[in-house]
């Protein structure tokens, strides 16, 4: 017997003990792990509920494959050396913001951010080195100017197609695609009665919006779900339509965005299907991001959300569930079991009012829903008169997110917002840019106003409109800034600029990458004071998809939304996928001679920036946004809206770029003149 296992140790008892410990332990783990439910979104749980069933007649389609290619996309360097110049176009096929970056040797320099699906020239040379990088910081592509031809038409283009990082895990989705019987009972009535038409454009994307169309299975003829398995009875199906665009949206290269249907051109319907127990807001968000290949933002930005068409947001899988459990029922044989339930996903996690077409009106409630008394609502305080009417909610424009709400404002809440001013008033500034402050420039050679702030709850008159602001815009009360007043003279004006803060143009105030996406303002509540004689217009000079202005005080192309008493203007700062819109770039106009403008602005952010620990009036507003407003979206009034006689071409210079996404209707033709007299469509 070899020495060395002669001389081996029996085990003493502590150990044998200690062996049978451990055992026991790992025992209890694998019985208590099998008896738990299975309850969450995991693959492997979706995989066993819905894998694919191998009896005839009943196997559930496979999920998807993934199609986009993967970044960065590299162009093969064909050039030898710097050659002439020559003039190209950059078109943006993300659904994101991307920034051209230009290659000097070792280092970049901005040269313009992309917004999504839009056009850009640039005058280079060829053989310069070029970068597209998202606002995320992953690189897109690179590439080179190309060379030109002899002739100045037509110009070289770059097509940047979407692509998808390795590290985004952009695979098949996880939830299985629904039958072809299903798919089938989602007729065009079906989708109306869940509120398409209401929210889904034919002229112009909604990046990062997507429409949500959920109905139980149990719920359709049972021609329908006869010969498929038994869970899939059980299921929810969910029909996604990504980024706010219709059926039958064409890409700009002529082809259909996919392989035409059998209704025309028409492309087939994304339904996917989700078990009961997955039925939570994560799942559904998770779920819709991978059916439309879509990546996840970065944890610094703000997490996607869920609405209600009324602008609810869905906080949990109970609030979810309550809501499919109510949804209406309806009498004809083609909804047996109800309608189905549209719900809004935001990826910038805030609500923004859906644009679907030019002219579209939306009916908002400024108070709580009338109680069963009809006329008035008893209180502990006593009987308070019924809520007022609700507001009529214009869009304007698709793109930028421009809406109009006619006499919100009341004489008396305009008289006390600038009886509270006036006294105080003091000269404007700006939030002055690296670049400018680099060159020495100054805050009034671009504003020349007086302002002055007032605290959203510091009266009643105030706390009251604030909460009116709230219902109107459906973003908490505590995420308004302080109330700015503004007093322009005879030619005073404000040169086109932002609301929003880039952080790569302000990096001097501490914004970061990520925390500027994460915490920035959203939209501006413009309230109108006075009417002005003259001038005094606030101006978008990029409405419809026009190209950046060399005139930043000229107010003589896009949209001009001319000052009217009690009237109030909204738009927006971000898109709903929380990127920025560049296309808000807007301007205060000159007063004209004898003539004052007043005014006032919320500015309304992505997050909190009023506490409320100190200023619980304001927090206790925000409770009311969980109770069902009673919005209509989409409400069609032709006898309050009217021809305008106003409308005239673009100026010379001015045209709109190849290939705008908003087509007719943005450029104020037929299809889109039903526009006041207060507005301008240049």
């Amino acid at each position: 017997m070899p020495a060395s296992l002669g001389q081996m140790r029996r085990p003493s008892m502590f150990n044998i003990l200690l062996l049978l410990s451990i055992c026991g332990f790992a025992l209890a783990i694998m019985v208590l792990s099998s008896s738990l439910p299975d309850d969450g979104p995991g693959a492997d749980a979706r995989s066993e509920l819905f894998g694919r069933d191998t009896r005839a007649g009943s196997a559930l389609l496979p999920p998807r494959n993934s199609t986009m290619p993967r970044c960065p996309l590299v162009d093969v360097d064909t050039n030898s050396g710097r050659g002439g110049a020559c003039r190209f176009v950059v078109r943006n096929r993300h659904m994101d913001n991307l920034e051209l970056i230009y290659v000097d040797g070792s280092s970049e320099r901005k040269y313009w951010v992309l917004d999504p699906y839009s056009n850009y020239s640039v005058d280079s040379y060829t053989g310069d080195k070029w970068r597209l990088r998202s606002r995320h910081g992953w690189l897109v592509r690179e590439f080179l100017t190309p060379r030109c031809g002899e002739s100045a038409e037509p110009l070289p283009v770059i097509d940047v197609e979407p692509c998808a990082q390795d590290d985004q895990l952009v695979g098949p989705p996880r939830a299985p695609q629904a039958p072809q019987s299903i798919v089938r009972e989602f007729t065009d009535l079906r989708l109306r009665r869940c509120g398409v038409d209401r929210v889904l454009s034919t002229d112009a994307p909604q990046p990062g919006l997507h429409f949500l169309c959920v109905l139980p299975v149990s719920a359709l003829p049972r021609a329908a779900v006869s010969g498929h398995p038994p869970e899939v009875a059980h299921a929810f199906a969910v029909v996604v339509f990504g980024h706010g665009l219709a059926r039958g949206q064409r890409r700009k290269d002529g082809r259909d965005e996919m392989a035409a249907a059998d209704d025309g051109d028409a492309p087939p319907l994304h339904v996917f299907l989700v078990s009961p127990s997955s039925l939570t807001p994560e799942s559904l968000i998770e779920l819709t991001y991978r059916d439309l290949e879509r990546p996840r933002r970065a944890p610094q930005h703000q997490p996607a959300a869920l609405f209600t068409l009324s602008g609810v947001r869905i906080e949990n899988a109970e609030s979810l569930r309550a809501r499919l459990a109510s949804r209406p029922k309806a009498a004809s044989p083609l909804d047996p079991d109800g309608l189905p339930v549209g719900i809004l996903l935001f990826e910038g996690g805030q609500w923004l009012w859906p644009a679907a077409y030019l002219g579209q009106v939306h009916h908002v409630p400024m108070g709580l829903a009338p109680t069963e008394q009809g006329d008035v609502e008893t209180t502990s305080r006593g009987t308070v008169p019924s809520p007022p009417p609700p507001v009529r909610l214009r869009v304007l424009s698709l793109r930028p997110r421009v809406l109009r709400a006619e006499n919100f404002l009341t004489d008396e809440e305009c008289a006390h917002i600038v009886q509270s001013a006036e006294g105080h008033m003091f000269t404007s500034g700006v939030a002055m840019k690296d670049a400018d402050a680099a060159e020495g420039h100054k805050a009034d050679e671009f504003r020349t106003s007086s302002q002055y702030s007032l605290s959203p709850g510091s009266t009643d008159e105030l706390l009251a409109l604030t909460r009116r602001v709230q219902s109107l815009t459906r973003v908490p009360a505590t995420h308004t800034e302080q109330i700015q007043v503004l007093r322009y003279q005879p030619t005073q004006h404000y040169s086109a600029h932002h609301d929003f803060f880039d952080p790569g143009d302000y990096s001097r105030g501490g914004l970061s990458r990520q925390s500027g996406f994460a915490s920035n303002r959203l939209t501006t509540v413009f309230l109108y004071l006075n009417d002005v004689a003259a001038g005094g217009e606030t101006n978008f000079p990029r409405a419809g998809g026009l190209e950046q202005p060399t005139d930043f005080r000229a107010c003589d192309r896009g949209l001009a939304a001319r000052p009217v008493k009690r009237d109030v203007l909204i738009f927006y700062s971000m898109l709903p996928s929380g990127e920025f819109d560049h296309f808000s770039l807007h301007t205060g106009c000159d007063v004209g001679p004898d003539a004052v403008k007043w005014a006032a602005n919320y500015w309304l952010w992505n997050s909190p920036q009023q506490s409320g620990f100190l200023h619980p009036a304001l927090h206790k507003l925000t409770l009311e946004l969980q109770q069902e407003p009673g919005v209509r979206l989409g409400v069609d009034a032709p006898e309050a809206l009217q021809e305008d006689d106003e409308l005239q071409a673009a100026p010379a210079g001015a045209a709109e770029p190849e290939e705008s996404f908003e087509g007719e209707a943005a450029r104020g033709g037929a299809a889109g003149r039903a526009i006041r007299s207060e507005e301008r469509h240049f």
